[in-house]
């Protein structure tokens, strides 16, 4: 039987349930908004096409001036505040795991401890102390590195409108490294980013959960020996 200062096996059975669960939602969710916002964009491409090929060049010219802003916002706009948007959804579906995760380690150790009492400057932080210092799970640093990077761009998003400062943080430099086609940064440009971005930012979730997962599995297990 489990120790009485660790949760069940069905506990952590039925997190890593709900994280898959959840993860596949994600992906479902990205794929059919960005599906839908790239269709109205060639909708409206095909639309201007034919509208102006029945004009004279004056009137091209003229309708082009006119509708510049719509095109601006269907094609290029738009798709990028969506994909920031799903990268910010994203990252809230493995914070709130995390945190789920932590609060049942403390309550299991008994540690009469809650998360506001750990010190960090968010619960990312906070659940990776709980996980790796109080439960001792040993997950590797550089699974927790790549999702803090895309917890930072994340933040540049939420609180500074995709601003990531002149000073790129390393975690972000390795991220923007990493994934050159799929997220670009400039002063001029500001952040742009593609769904590809969105889908790794999910899998490196996956891969820092599944990590934690099979260390409290393990862990588990040995109490029950």
């Amino acid at each position: 039987m489990p120790t009485k200062s660790s949760p069940s096996r069905f506990l952590v059975h039925a997190h890593r349930r709900l994280f898959r669960a959840e993860l596949e939602d994600m992906r479902a969710y990205a794929r059919l908004t960005t599906a839908l916002m790239l269709g109205e964009a060639q909708k409206h491409e095909a639309y201007v096409d034919k509208t102006a090929s029945e004009m004279s060049e004056d009137e091209r010219e003229a309708y082009f001036d006119n509708n510049s802003d719509t095109y601006e916002l269907l094609v290029r706009r738009f798709p990028n505040q969506q994909q920031q948007s799903l990268l910010v959804l994203a990252y809230a579906v493995v914070e709130t795991r995390l945190v789920g995760i932590a609060k049942a380690l403390l309550k299991a150790g008994k540690t009469g401890l809650t998360l506001k009492d750990l010190a960090g400057d968010s619960p990312f932080q906070k659940s990776r102390k709980v996980i790796t210092r109080v439960a001792e799970f040993d997950v590797e640093q550089k699974l927790w590195d790549e999702v803090e990077g895309y917890r930072l761009i994340r933040n540049a998003i939420v609180h500074n409108a995709g601003d990531l400062g002149k000073e790129l943080h390393q975690l972000v430099k390795q991220i923007l490294a990493k994934n050159p086609t799929s997220i670009q940064y400039s002063e001029s440009d500001g952040l742009v980013i593609q769904p590809a971005f969105v889908l790794a930012s999910v899998a490196a979730s996956e891969a820092l959960l599944e990590a934690v997962f099979t260390r409290w599995l393990e862990a588990e297990a040995r109490g029950a020996a």
